[in-house]
């Protein structure tokens, strides 16, 4: 349960099972700070955050790109019932503008499936280790996942070096499918195993 807290500049912030899920003395400062370092253009249609938090955040995001459609993965449960009224009123307001939510055990699962067309990013003051893998999902870097791959499509040399994905191959599965990574024999089979996926 998020326990929301009010501090002495009257910024709400708040913190789950004792962490922050944002900064505690300037969350909005911290959310401009943290879209701006995402460095986007403004041509990008599409983006994949990780970590709700506050959502102070993902409230910047759409502000500074009002168009881009957002897909938002969460390993917890999204309740901002217990929030502050204005909090509570902005989220609702928020989640009916071009947002795809995935929430709890959901989310790590839909995000083995998910081919996001642009960036994909973390909120890690919001995430906890199933965050991560649900990053790593997105990236098409989950190697669990990759060697299952390898396996049911007889890939024996690839699902060995599968169990290297992402630390030591660092390949990005979806990257590739998309023609962002210069081809390399391995690379041309694991993109075969990943047209097999997904048809």
């Amino acid at each position: 349960m998020i326990e929301w807290k009010l501090n002495d500049k009257s910024y709400t912030w708040a913190r789950r099972e004792g962490r922050a899920l944002c900064s505690s003395r300037d969350p909005v400062n911290e959310a401009v700070a943290w879209v701006s370092s995402l460095g986007l253009t403004g041509k990008e249609t599409e983006i994949a955050v990780v970590g709700v938090g506050t959502a102070q955040h993902l409230f910047e995001l759409r502000r500074q790109h009002p168009k881009i459609r957002l897909l938002i993965f969460d390993s917890h449960e999204i309740d901002f019932s217990s929030a502050p009224a204005e909090t509570a009123s902005v989220w609702d307001d928020f989640r009916q503008t071009n947002v795809q939510l995935h929430q709890g055990t959901e989310a790590t699962d839909f995000a083995a499936i998910t081919l996001v067309r642009g960036p994909v990013v973390l909120f890690r003051s919001a995430c906890s280790a199933t965050d991560f893998e649900i990053h790593a999902r997105l990236l098409g870097q989950d190697a669990r996942l990759f060697a299952k791959a390898c396996e049911t499509f007889h890939f024996p040399e690839l699902k060995s070096a599968a169990q290297a994905v992402p630390a030591n191959l660092a390949v990005n599965i979806k990257s590739l499918a998309q023609g962002q990574l210069p081809p390399s024999s391995t690379e041309e089979k694991m993109l075969s195993v990943l047209r097999e996926l997904v048809r």
